[in-house]
């Protein structure tokens, strides 16, 4: 009983191969209760993969140039060798996703197989301890859902497993092993090294020297050197540091300012995640694993590794359903609870321990099942099992049948579903919330709303646009598509049959996921095109906002999206009695105002609105005054034939009648450009090429 990692002895006669074999079966069993699962992002690295076979390079559309629109580079020249594979057998494109399917589907098959065969090998996992530990696994919801989907989630988990097996083995061979799969796993997704890292740096941390010092010298020093290689390669081909989805999705949750506007779920991501194992039990096995595994010189590592891949997903979270991120710490779970168990010396108290992790298991799972067949689209496999082809892509395909006897290929479009529609149309698409458009992704604005899903500016008809609206025009696509639910949240409940200043017309709203489609009208876009100072922001935005005071009050930086929600695209209610004033001072320069606008303003009773500009010197640049009527409402737009510089915008609400007037604000936009919007959209051509 002796290797690097004390008292471990390899005896494969411990746990019969057929157990093994069982609880793959039974992961492919509970797997298809998942089938039908699919996500627009998997057609994302499909449609970098056709560019690539076309000779164009890894771009996203043919007007952008060389952008890393993706977040799994290895998987995107598997795509494309799987996109050749299907164009050369005549098969129609639409196969590569079943093709994708079955790889993932025989990637999380193999990562049971594996953690098994790592149970196996260790030799002091007794039978107990790998049906405790494969249960978790064989029937976690996480890995069997995205082993049923064409992204690459499932092999991240398989790899991590081998790099796990690999290094429990301790051997020179295995060490080596160990070197291809944490390179493979650096190359699989941008934080493969997260995944990688976490298992080696645990691994490392709990060795004796001399494994240390071999684990340096043929894993750690060669793989760093090819992370090093790799990351070279990326800044000079695409001439970014970072990748467009980290830019969209990440970099925000680094500077957080209380005024910005996330839409983020109110729990957690690893709360949610938690939640489904039930939170008080998942807690205190958290636990009571961390003080088994302690005591164990292979356990140790083993939770320490799938710790810190938890908190990074934890972390980073995720919108899609299914917590991907957390799927690679599943088989770490398994052979942790594997091990934890197989050390209880008591036969006895094992064995009842096993009993009450399969039932909890078992009933997670049967949990998850039931949730994923009521809510999801397509529902069951095992209970409407059927091969029409649109039951396995869902209402995208409705809208893929509706929009392909409309819009022709090549033709340009703007839509944030920026997967599935694009690739199977081959459409020139612009993603407008930054996931493949390093120009929207690095905006120097906090004028939008930060989402999971990217950087989104909200489609509405109103006159006054924002910096990606002004970039949408600039580009001027044919068609404009984009999701219902969030027109109608943008829209007072409604879908508009006009966006962006009437420049494009409402065509159809699909069924099921209610995708609207718009068509270019004859407005003209020109001044977009011709001129860099029509991308404009909200300088008064309360991301900006420096300080504000409400008649003399400061308001407090965790209330501004409460009081000043008038100022992020929101609505604010309040009562004037007599008279109420907002300051706001939004820079620490002056910067140059182009126009200026209150979207509504509504008064129970005659109230006079007076908003004003001023400089830092505190004189005034611009002021506008109106008086809006009894029980009606006004908006105000103002379009400056001259920039002027202010840097503090004051609004005075005058109560014209004697008694208390309930006001409504909304939407107040004082458009300009700060030197860094303005450096940024002087990098495009006026006009266009």
């Amino acid at each position: 009983m002796s290797d690097a990692h004390g008292g471990v002895r390899r005896d494969s006669g411990t746990l019969p191969a057929a157990l093994g074999g069982a609880f793959v079966l039974i992961f492919l069993l509970y797997s298809l209760n998942f089938f039908y699962f699919f996500v627009d992002d998997e057609g994302i690295p499909f449609v970098f993969a056709q560019n690539l076979l076309a000779g164009r390079g890894l771009v996203y559309n043919s007007f952008e140039g060389r952008v890393e629109g993706y977040s799994d580079f290895l998987h995107v020249l598997l795509s494309a060798a799987s996109l050749a594979l299907v164009k050369a057998v005549g098969l129609p494109k639409i196969s590569v996703f079943f093709v994708g399917k079955a790889f993932s589907l025989l990637a999380g098959s193999a990562t049971v197989a594996v953690a098994f065969t790592a149970m196996r090998r260790l030799g002091v996992v007794r039978p107990a301890g790998a049906i405790a530990g494969l249960t978790l696994l064989a029937v976690a919801a996480p890995l069997a859902m995205w082993s049923c989907s064409s992204l690459e989630i499932a092999p991240v988990a398989l790899l991590t497993t081998c790099l796990a097996a690999a290094l429990l083995s301790g051997t020179p061979r295995a060490d080596r092993v160990a070197l291809v799969v944490a390179v493979l796993l650096v190359l699989l997704r941008i934080d493969g090294f997260v995944h990688a890292g976490s298992v080696l740096g645990a691994f490392w941390l709990f060795s004796e020297p001399a494994r240390r010092r071999r684990l340096e010298r043929l894993v750690l020093l060669p793989l760093f050197a090819a992370f090093i290689v790799y990351h070279a390669w990326r800044v000079w081909y695409f001439g970014e540091w970072l990748s467009a989805p980290l830019y969209s999705k990440i970099l925000h949750r680094l500077d957080s300012h209380p005024g910005y506007v996330v839409y983020e779920p109110e729990l957690s991501y690893g709360r949610r995640f938690l939640d489904t194992y039930g939170l008080p039990a998942a807690i205190s096995g958290l636990v009571l694993l961390g003080i088994a595994s302690w005591r164990s010189r292979v356990g140790r590592p083993l939770y320490l590794a799938l710790a810190a891949i938890g908190f990074y997903a934890a972390r980073v979270s995720d919108w899609m359903p299914g917590f991907r991120f957390f799927v690679p710490a599943l088989p770490l779970f398994s052979l942790a609870i594997a091990v934890a168990v197989s050390s209880m010396t008591r036969l006895l108290l094992a064995r009842t321990i096993t009993v009450m992790l399969c039932l909890w298991f078992g009933w997670t799972a049967y949990d998850n099942a039931i949730g994923y067949h009521t809510s999801a689209y397509g529902g069951s496999w095992w209970v409407t099992r059927s091969f029409a082809i649109d039951r396995y892509f869902g209402p995208d395909y409705d809208l893929f049948r509706q929009t392909r006897r409309l819009i022709a290929p090549q033709t340009r479009t703007a839509f944030n579903q920026a997967g599935f529609l694009p690739f199977m149309l081959d459409l020139d698409n612009l993603d407008d919330i930054g996931l493949c458009s390093i120009f929207v992704a690095k905006m120097p604005t906090t004028d939008v709303i930060f989402t999971e899903t990217g950087r989104y500016s909200p489609l509405t008809n109103l006159p006054s646009l924002r910096a990606a609206n002004a970039y949408l025009l600039y580009r001027e696509p044919a068609y404009v598509l984009a999701r219902a639910v969030n027109l109608r949240t943008a829209n007072r409940g409604r879908v508009p049959e006009q966006i962006l200043d009437s420049r494009y017309q409402l065509q159809f709203v699909d069924g099921p996921a209610g995708n609207a489609v718009y068509a270019r009208t004859a407005a003209p876009v020109e001044p977009f095109q011709t001129n860099p100072n029509t991308f404009l922001e909200n300088l008064a935005h309360t991301s900006r906002v420096r300080r504000a005071l409400w008649f003399g009050k400061v308001v407090a930086p965790e209330r501004y999206l409460v009081d000043l929600g008038f100022l992020a695209g929101d609505r604010t209610n309040l009562t004037v009695d007599q008279r109420e004033q907002v300051l706001v001072h939004f820079a620490d320069q002056d910067l140059p105002v182009h126009e200026l606008h209150l979207n509504d303003v509504s008064a129970s009773h005659a109230v006079l609105v007076v908003v004003t500009l001023e400089g830092l010197d505190g004189g005034r640049r611009h002021r506008t005054e109106f008086q809006v009527e009894r029980q009606t409402g006004r908006n105000l737009h103002v379009y400056l034939p001259e920039p002027v510089l202010a840097a503090r915008l004051t609004v005075d609400l005058v109560n014209l009648a004697p008694e208390p007037a309930n006001v409504r604000l909304f939407d107040l936009r004082v458009q300009g450009q700060t030197l860094a919007l303005a450096a940024h959209v002087r990098a495009l051509p006026f006009p266009p090429r």
